[in-house]
């Protein structure tokens, strides 16, 4: 079983949001998922999320997510790779994303990456979405990647205002929080949270290389990509220049 800590050391470099798979009747094409993984492992990838928001989460069943994690998941531990998985669990509402959890924990996913529940905290604000991570914190026990993504950042304007409130809700999540995903576009906010949690948390920029290129000065160990579907090796190149140092060759 992968700790959190474990998980926090493996979110280095490029993390590959993994496309989901269709076949012409719209049904999941698995077979299709686990040559993409087999691609991903050929190619060096170290770690990736399945059934995040570029694999289009929103639109699958729960099914179809639990079937796409264990595809995914399997294919990995039976290549005998090393590759890091994490599965997202966000979903509409709390015990919704713990059953979840539990199931991705139960099929040995590495970590989660878990939204403020992307409906809403009916106007309760902060305090909600810390008890949220509480309870999924609580009745799960694998490392948690905090994902504000683009669904849910009209939810998050204190935390971006006030970026020292990450701090607390990192604290909420009973140390599990392994990870946090920044999509937010926001230079000055992105610099301020790679510092505060640098050391605490992986913080994980999601808006291409050249944002990245702002986060790693300050902090940021990760970089979400979604060209990593196609030509991962450029984003394992580029981080590989940029880590010793060669940032001319980097960019």
């Amino acid at each position: 079983m992968t700790t959190t800590q474990q998980l926090r050391e493996k979110l280095c470099g490029p993390v590959v949001a993994m496309t989901t798979h269709f076949k012409e009747d719209y049904s999941l094409d698995l077979d299709a998922m686990k040559r993409l993984t087999e691609f991903y492992i050929e190619q060096g990838v170290t770690a990736v999320i399945v059934t995040g928001s570029t694999g289009e989460f929103f639109s699958l069943s729960d099914d179809e997510r639990k079937l796409a994690q264990k595809a995914v998941i399997d294919t990995v531990r039976g290549s005998g790779s090393e590759m890091t998985v994490i599965a997202g669990t966000a979903h509409s509402g709390t015990h919704a994303v713990i059953e979840l959890t539990k199931y991705a924990e139960g099929i040995g996913a590495d970590g989660v990456m878990i939204t403020p529940p992307y409906y809403g905290t009916n106007g309760g604000g902060f305090p909600v979405i810390q008890h949220h991570y509480d309870l999924v914190t609580r009745a799960t026990d694998i490392g948690v990647v905090i994902y504000f993504s683009g669904a849910v950042l009209w939810q998050v304007q204190d935390v971006i205002a006030n970026p020292a409130l990450l701090l607390e809700l990192v604290q909420s999540c009973n140390g599990h929080a392994a990870g946090f995903k920044d999509s937010t576009n926001n230079h000055p906010f992105y610099r301020a949270v790679s510092e505060l949690l640098d050391g605490k948390v992986a913080t994980m920029g999601s808006s291409g290389m050249s944002y990245f290129l702002w986060g790693f000065d300050f902090g940021s160990p990760c970089f979400l990509t979604g060209l990593g579907n196609i030509w991962p090796k450029w984003e394992i190149d580029f981080y590989e220049h940029l880590a010793a140092g060669r940032r001319d060759e980097a960019v």
